[in-house]
């Protein structure tokens, strides 16, 4: 005896939407509207140096701080004016390799809160867009080593950051602004709830 197969046809209006939203995604990615923000190191090859003022408590530094993606991390150098290297540590994704730190700072609840700080300064939660979700339009919530929410303006540039968590005491509130069209901020902010903290950023054009 013979087996007969029963071929199952689409419904017509099954095939309408497809086509229907296949070319709503199709415009809206060459428009540019679906892509997710990216970290404005991810394609800068020369680093950048901003005049930094860095407060902690009744602890006051200022200097230059330079920023560069590397192979291992973010690498992060801050000097006085003056030349000699306040701290050099790079930042991957398990942790924070130090070459050089500052001694009186030199305690676990501080390294921790500036490890958080400074990769909230060069967005490092956005390095893997498979992490992050679209909450709605120029929002999304990350999710990586920290969790933040972020917002962005019509060109994707990320104007605010801040950490979420069930229990968050140190909330991370960062801010970015940019004086032209290109993806540098030229200010950076960083400040916390309920400690007296704050990082202060500013490009220094090269």
């Amino acid at each position: 005896m013979k087996k007969f197969q029963m071929k199952h046809s689409t419904p017509i209006s099954v095939k309408i939407l497809v086509v229907f939203a296949c070319s709503y995604l199709s415009v809206h990615y060459a428009a540019g509207q679906l892509k997710y923000p990216q970290p404005y190191l991810q394609n800068n090859n020369e680093g950048l140096l901003y005049d930094v003022s860095f407060q902690y408590k009744s602890h006051y530094i200022s200097g230059l701080l330079a920023i560069k993606k590397e192979i291992q991390g973010y690498h992060f150098v801050l000097i006085t004016k003056t030349g000699p290297t306040i701290m050099d540590f790079i930042i991957t994704d398990k942790g924070i390799d130090w070459d050089k730190k500052i001694e009186a700072l030199d305690r676990p609840i501080f390294l921790k809160a500036m490890e958080k700080d400074f990769r909230t300064i060069v967005l490092s939660s956005l390095d893997k867009p498979k992490k992050i979700k679209r909450l709605r339009s120029n929002l999304y919530k990350v999710r990586k080593v920290i969790r933040h929410k972020v917002a962005t303006d019509h060109l994707e540039r990320v104007l605010s950051a801040k950490s979420k968590g069930l229990i968050n005491p140190f909330k991370i509130f960062a801010t970015y602004l940019y004086k032209g069209e290109d993806n540098i901020p030229d200010q950076i902010l960083v400040r916390h709830r309920l400690i007296k903290s704050k990082l202060d950023l500013k490009l220094i054009k090269q």
